[in-house]
């Protein structure tokens, strides 16, 4: 046949050839949808000018007078807009706009340990949203160092959780519409040795906060924890019928035979499982008692607020203290190992960790604070995968590029839970969020700069 042929393509049918792409594009569709034409007359082409670059420019719709101005608005309307922009048009339009997270634009935020590893990250990210944030932190010299006052941030309040006075004097000059609470005593290992500042900082101070906010003229309207994954204890297990079950914690006496494994009631091995939020608590530490009692503070007392637990597993990142001897197991690696020492791996290294990156975290919390459906859940945060403390000490000798080594040495200490990996669909499915830096790409990131701090002393 002569003249101009019809074209097939990938949805099936015949597109015309001959028209303009746009009208044809619409044709095609219409076909496609079983329903007559646009009832719209197809926009004119705008011919673009060319300029002395060589680079077309062409007016917007809006500036053509294709659309007229409705009265009482500045532009089109949002179907003309829709309609009427050119490719370029849309990709102007998308470089305009600022990134704000719903619902936290001019909110007044309330940061307790603000200051800290997690928590200055979050007045950053807080802030780019358009909130207002005011962080409170005691800057202690186990975590921040001396001279940790010289280097204050924006909007930083020295004081104690446990000055209920300093406490409530912050509050109300923040009028705060949000209040995530960070503040907390961290260390497992610690805690044994100290239980009375665990249960003062983490119990008291929690218990301070929460009657210094009902004292506000006006509450706020969410608290945000930050909780802990070690009020888990051992975590989900399923025995040899596969029911989920929370074991015990295990016993100093079966450590010392060498058996870290958690065993039945049947004498069976256990199989690990990751840990979903309907688990029921069972801490083996005080610590994890400490922190489980903050949630229990939160959920029984009386208040005009809703409130969101987070469940954080083992978070991990650059900013991280390399001076605290109870801080991440990562960071204390790093440090063992520029200082030349060989890694002490404990038990038969194969303790499995969930370790999520530092900055994962801080998008968590914030979506926790803009979203609704959040309010009154416990959502676990963590990556979801399981790593043995021998592999991240493998890395971590990788990446720092040391000959020095590692040593299984069968040394355990009470309290250690065995397997700790959160099911984390909860957070998936009610906050969007998901965990966004793997753990190579954040163990490489953590290295950089722990080497950074150490060239820099």
């Amino acid at each position: 046949m002569g003249g101009v042929q019809p074209r097939r393509h990938r949805g099936g049918g015949v597109r015309p050839a001959g028209l303009p792409p746009g009208l044809r594009r619409r044709r095609w569709l219409a076909g496609r949808l079983n329903r007559r034409l646009d009832p719209y007359p197809a926009r004119p082409r705008l011919r673009r000018k060319r300029r002395s670059d060589g680079r077309g420019q062409g007016p917007r719709p809006s500036e053509t007078g294709l659309y007229p101005r409705a009265a009482g608005r500045s532009g089109p309307s949002r179907l003309q807009r829709r309609r009427g922009r050119t490719r370029c048009d849309r990709r102007h339009y998308r470089s305009q706009r600022q990134p704000r997270t719903p619902g936290l634009t001019a909110q007044r935020i309330f940061i307790t340990g603000g200051a800290g590893f997690i928590g200055s990250r979050l007045c950053k990210a807080l802030r780019a949203t358009g909130a207002t944030v005011v962080a409170f932190d005691n800057l202690h010299p186990q975590v921040h160092g001396d001279g940790a006052a010289a280097r204050l941030q924006e909007g930083l309040v020295i004081g104690d959780v446990r000055d209920r006075a300093a406490l409530q004097t912050a509050l109300e000059q923040a009028r705060p519409d949000i209040v995530v609470h960070l503040a907390a005593e961290t260390g497992t290992g610690q805690s044994a040795d100290e239980p009375s500042r665990y249960c003062d900082v983490n119990v008291v101070g929690a218990a301070n906060l929460i009657e210094a906010m009902r004292a506000l003229e006006t509450p706020p309207r969410r608290v945000v924890l930050a909780a802990t994954r070690a009020v888990y204890g051992e975590g989900a297990y399923a025995d040899t019928a596969g029911v989920l079950t929370a074991p015990p914690p295990r016993t100093v006496e079966a450590m010392d035979r060498g058996v870290f494994d958690l065993i039945g009631e049947d004498g069976r091995p256990l199989t690990p499982c990751p840990t979903p939020e309907t688990l029921p608590p069972r801490p083996g530490s005080v610590y994890g008692s400490s922190k489980l009692m903050q949630e229990y503070l939160l959920q029984q007392s009386p208040a005009p607020w809703d409130h969101v637990i987070l469940r954080l597993q083992n978070v991990y990142g650059p900013g991280q203290s390399l001076r605290n001897p109870y801080t991440g197991v990562l960071s204390i690696f790093c440090q063992q190992v520029m200082a030349g020492r060989t890694l002490n791996i404990f038990e038969d290294g194969e303790i499995y960790r969930d370790f999520i990156f530092v900055d994962d975290v801080v998008s968590a919390f914030v979506a926790a604070c803009a979203t609704d459906a959040a309010g009154g859940q416990i959502i676990n945060i963590g990556d979801g995968r399981a790593t043995s403390i021998r592999e991240a000490a493998e890395l971590i000798l990788k990446e720092l590029k040391s000959d020095r080594g590692l040593t299984i040495s069968g040394d355990f200490r009470a309290g250690d839970v065995r397997y700790a990996v959160a099911d984390t669909r909860k957070a998936h499915d009610l906050l969007g969020w998901s965990p966004q830096i793997s753990f190579e790409q954040g163990v490489a990131a953590l290295v950089a700069w722990a080497r950074n701090e150490a060239e820099a002393l």
